[in-house]
């Protein structure tokens, strides 16, 4: 699973779905090998097909505090264009206690916006560039490996940009400003 994580990472899509396919063959019930496997057809752009071996990792191993599963199901059905269940999904993970990242807000919003929620997708805005700036977080780059079709990525920048999500321009200029003597 780990080979094929990492072959997938790489962007080596079809050795990397060999080998998350063959780890679940071997071993079914190995909540890790599941959670992998939908990452690899995640980045892969087969969204719908991750689903399914997601929700085996998380009915193998519900508790697991290691494993963000609701989180990368949220992921998972933003990608996919399901909104709601995404917000369902990621809205469960925090009844959890789990701490989210920028990733989770910049798809939490840009679901809730493309519900037409305007206010709630606002209200995730200030953590999100909050977080970006406090981790330096590439979230651009990040979302294009998690969002590999073109229009789903530029629809949800366009989005975010609309909702007040700092370019990332704006956040080089504010992380200068941070450095600079005196402040």
């Amino acid at each position: 699973a780990m080979i094929g994580s990492a072959h997938t990472l790489q962007g080596n899509y079809d050795i990397g779905l060999h080998y998350t396919q063959r780890a679940v063959g071997l071993e079914p019930g190995d909540h890790s090998s599941q959670q992998w496997l939908a990452i690899s057809l995640l980045r892969s752009g087969r969204h719908r097909e991750a689903i399914a071996p997601l929700q085996e990792a998380l009915r193998l191993d519900p508790h697991d505090s290691q494993m963000p599963y609701l989180c990368i199901l949220g992921m998972l059905h933003f990608a996919a264009g399901e909104n709601e269940k995404a917000i369902a999904a990621f809205e469960r993970d925090q009844l959890g206690g789990f701490r989210r990242g920028p990733y989770v807000y910049a798809m939490q919003a840009a679901a809730y916006a493309e519900l037409g929620d305007e206010s709630a997708a606002r209200a995730l805005i200030p953590e999100l560039n909050a977080d970006i700036l406090a981790l330096d977080f590439p979230l651009e780059h990040w979302l294009a490996g998690m969002l590999p079709d073109p229009q789903k990525h530029e629809l949800t920048y366009t989005t975010l940009y609309q909702l007040g999500l700092l370019r990332p321009e704006e956040r080089a200029a504010a992380l200068e400003d941070e450095r600079l003597p005196g402040n």
